[in-house]
């Protein structure tokens, strides 16, 4: 039985893979995404993309935010990329402060969701640093 599951940086370094294998297998994928870039190109899928923001803007909060009182499950791999620029002090503020930023979202709206979703699953990391 295909499931509706709600992921956060499907645009992204693992999200993409993670994303197609989740449409191979006719689930209904609804991609969060800051930007207007495409989620991953699968014939005969079911993946949308929705534009969101993790900051406090409540309008793009409010579009979003409807799409969990459908999602069985939610996956949040977003966060400032590691790979594109040099940490220093001030990027590795970045890169923190992007992922508890957004696992906040997506923890607040969850539980004020009409219909919680059943799984929760939140990854920041592809090895260790």
């Amino acid at each position: 039985m295909p499931l509706t599951i709600v992921v956060a940086g499907g645009t992204g370094f693992i999200g993409k893979t993670i994303v197609a294998q989740l449409a191979k297998e006719s689930h209904n994928v609804v991609v969060l995404t800051r930007s207007a870039v495409p989620a991953p190109t699968i014939s005969n899928s079911t993946i949308r993309t929705v534009t969101w923001s993790d900051a406090s803007r409540q309008h793009s909060q409010d579009m979003w935010r409807t799409e969990l009182d459908t999602a069985d499950a939610v996956i949040n791999l977003a966060g400032a990329g590691i790979f594109d620029k040099r940490w220093t002090q001030q990027r590795k503020q970045e890169l923190f402060d992007s992922r508890i930023r957004t696992t906040t979202t997506l923890v607040s709206a969850m539980s004020s969701a009409s219909r919680k979703p059943q799984l929760f699953i939140s990854a920041s990391a592809v090895g260790y640093y």
